[in-house]
């Protein structure tokens, strides 16, 4: 019995022993499972899976006008690729399909097929539509990615200062900026890269055509130019015609305002397309109004004068001697002038862009106060207007450097070189009561959450000379217009100030025969209304038969054309008639009454209108967004509208713009005077104090809309 009882004392410890062993073991199992199912998932999924990475990017921001026009947006594309282990289930089929909808080399496609790749391009920015097609055919290993494509709406419209753009390094399409303001601001403009990981299995990449379902694109920063861009496209139509008709080496125009150094049209030629740089070269996207350096000739001869009369080294009534030449350096030289001038005053020297007497002139003044007001004016010094774009200070060397035919070649502007924004943003000076206005083209950077992140503020950039020398220089820049060398530059019923310039182009060694820069720097000096625009030609050819290369000839009817497009455009009447201009019965049969072609489509234009007036389409989209010239005025039967497309967003924001207007000069005004002024404008006042306008905001010359809220200032002191 105790024996019986013994064993099953035995059996009974065994089975505990066992029971315990197995529920050791069970608690292994379940404490690995937790490790493996959930401490270590990933890592374990992972094994499973295979991770590739791809580089998605931030839209790249706009860039606009100050209208607002769009002068280069991001546009969504698709782009093909193929992952080629599930293309080898078919890839003469798919090679097939895609070389017959894309465009591409069969043999190409299938040489891709067989790649190790986990990833290839096919074919980058496609459209929506081709995508759409090939996507209906669920071929095997072909996928799509959402990417965007640089677009420039107006295609050559400001190309060579918006510049153009690539592929960065890390692939992504179009968001390196190569040229231009795309360049100087890519950072800001570029969106911030990242990387979407994907893992898909490892025998079929299943998960492939989700491969963008992540991604996110919140757009880069958008930028704000000064530019106008029909005073953009009038100065670009100018150019194709001095182009075309003088067939020049090169060519550019600048449009300033003098009173906020805002720039307001900047283009040259040769220019190119930035939506298709291919065969395009530095040379043809360079912005030559602001790279270029070449001597400016007797368009430099403002700053010797004005020079001269503020420091006092001339008299209003001094005269000058002009015998045709003028003997320089103890008579070792011989300086010639295009005419014989006899005895003149410094006004009508001026008028006749007399070298002779400019030579004199600039010898009274002496070369340390030439030196200092020239280097004063920004001559030598880059004017930043596009930081890190290239830009050349130009050639001054200092005084210490200068040979006896220095001064006498500088005063004429010979022996300096200048870039085109130096030349006007310094010559600007004179319609600003000598004041020189720092230049600026870009006005604000914006997120794309529409907040500012900067803002460039018009600034001051030096005092050149008194308001009593600018009055002086004005009258001497307008005497070149009614009895100088400027005559074609005159525009009946406005007051034109301009100067002509002719310089030999320089090897270095010497001056070359029949080898010129022709150019006019010249102004529109209304009261409510004033503008600088410069035009430089270089190496016109002129038509057989004619020897005439000077700038009063070439280039100044050129001025004269862009004056009259760009007062068109501001409705700026001539100060004695506040009406429209009177037409002629002679004038009509040789104009056309321009329709309004504003919302049409067009189609609608081109049946309407097609066979009536020349029409010039510019950018994409369905709609007439605005016109250039405006409706119900004439116009010339050889010239042509230019309508600008896009859509209805485009239609209402240049609307909003449509009435426009240049904030008028009221320093100095009374209060009465500057009712009568403001009375023309749909604005809001606020005065505070009495007698004349001392200080006023904005600022003369800044762009205003209706509703504005204009103050003013009063002293009883007039100055």
């Amino acid at each position: 019995m105790y024996d019986f009882i013994e064993v099953k004392r035995t059996h009974k410890s065994r089975l505990v022993f066992v029971g315990a062993l197995v529920g050791v073991f069970v608690l292994l199992v379940v404490a690995r499972l937790y490790q493996v199912q959930v401490k270590e998932h990933d890592k374990w999924k992972a094994l499973g899976q295979k991770t590739v990475g791809y580089p998605v990017v931030k839209k790249r921001g706009a860039i606009f006008d100050r209208n607002l026009s769009k002068l280069a947006i991001s546009s969504p594309v698709k782009s093909c690729y193929i992952c080629p282990q599930e293309v080898l289930t078919n890839s003469e089929g798919v090679a097939m399909e895609l070389s017959k909808r894309l465009g591409i080399n069969k043999e190409k496609i299938l040489q891709s097929s067989l790649r190790k790749s986990k990833f290839v391009w096919i074919k980058r920015a496609i459209s929506y539509e081709i995508a759409e097609e090939i996507q209906k055919l669920n071929l095997p290993g072909v996928y799509f990615k959402n990417e965007f494509k640089r677009v420039y709406p107006y295609g050559n419209l400001a190309s060579n200062l918006l510049g153009c753009v690539g592929q960065d390094g890390n692939g992504i399409l179009d968001n390196k900026g190569l040229e231009g303001v795309e360049l100087v601001f890519n950072n800001y403009l570029k969106g911030i890269t990242g990387t979407i990981k994907k893992q898909f299995e490892s025998k079929v990449m299943a998960g492939a055509k989700n491969w963008d379902a992540d991604s996110r694109y919140f757009g880069g920063v958008s930028i704000y130019l000064t530019i106008d861009d029909i005073i953009q496209s009038i100065i670009e139509k100018e150019l194709d015609q001095l182009y075309k008709s003088y067939k020049p080496k090169s060519t550019f125009i600048i449009v300033q305002n003098p009173l906020t150094g805002e720039l307001l049209g900047i283009a040259t030629r040769p220019g190119y397309d930035a939506n298709n740089i291919r065969g395009t070269t530095a040379e043809t996207r360079k912005n030559r109004a602001l790279l270029d350096v070449y001597e400016p000739g007797s368009t430099f001869k403002l700053f010797t004068f004005a020079a001269a009369l503020d420091a006092g080294a001339i008299g209003d009534n001094e005269v000058f001697q002009c015998g045709g030449s003028i003997k320089i350096f103890n008579d070792q030289f011989s300086i010639k002038c295009h005419d014989f001038h006899g005895k003149q005053t410094y006004m009508e020297a001026f008028a006749n862009s007399c070298n002779p007497s400019t030579i004199l002139i600039a010898g009274k003044l002496g070369k340390e106060r030439f030196y200092q007001f020239i280097k004063k004016a920004g001559f030598g010094s880059p004017t930043n207007v596009l930081p890190n774009a290239g830009e050349s200070a130009g050639i001054l060397r200092e005084t210490k450097r200068w040979s006896a035919l220095s001064l006498p070649s500088m005063s004429m502007g010979q022996e300096i070189g200048v870039n085109g924004v130096q030349l006007i943003s310094a010559a600007s000076a004179v319609l600003n009561d000598g004041v020189m206005m720092k230049p600026i083209l870009v006005t604000a950077l914006e997120d794309s959450n529409s907040k500012t992140i900067r803002k460039f503020e018009i600034e001051t950039y030096a005092k050149l000379y008194s308001k009593e020398t600018a009055e002086k220089m004005k009258i001497a820049l307008r005497k070149v217009i009614t009895t100088g060398t400027g005559k074609k530059a005159a525009v009946e019923g406005y007051e034109i100030l301009g100067k002509t310039g002719t310089a030999q182009k320089s090897t270095g060694r010497a001056y070359e025969a029949g080898r010129y820069f022709s150019s006019f720097l010249g102004f529109i000096n209304e009261p409510h209304f004033k503008l600088s625009i410069l035009v430089v030609i270089n190496e016109p050819e002129l038509p057989a038969g004619t020897k005439d290369v000077h700038g009063g000839t070439v280039a100044a009817p050129a001025f004269k054309n862009v004056a009259e497009k760009i007062l068109m455009y501001y409705n700026i009447l001539p100060e004695e008639k506040k009406i429209e201009t009177f037409i002629s019965a002679s004038d009509i049969q040789k104009s056309v009454k321009i329709p309004d072609i504003v919302g049409l489509t067009v189609n609608e234009v081109k049946i309407k209108y097609e066979d009536k007036i020349k029409i010039q389409f510019l950018g994409n989209g369905p709609l007439v967004v605005k016109q250039f010239p405006k409706p119900f005025k004439f116009l010339p039967y050889d010239e042509s509208v230019i309508a600008y497309l896009g859509n209805n967003d485009d239609l209402n924001t240049n609307q909003k713009n449509e009435k426009n207007f240049f904030m008028p000069m009221l320093i100095g005004k009374s209060m009465k005077e500057s009712l009568e002024i403001l009375k023309n404008y749909n604005l809001s006042f606020e005065f505070s104090g009495s007698g004349f306008v001392a200080e006023q905001k904005p600022l003369p010359g800044e762009l205003l809309s209706d509703n504005h809220t204009v103050r003013l200032n009063f002293s009883m002191n007039k100055n």
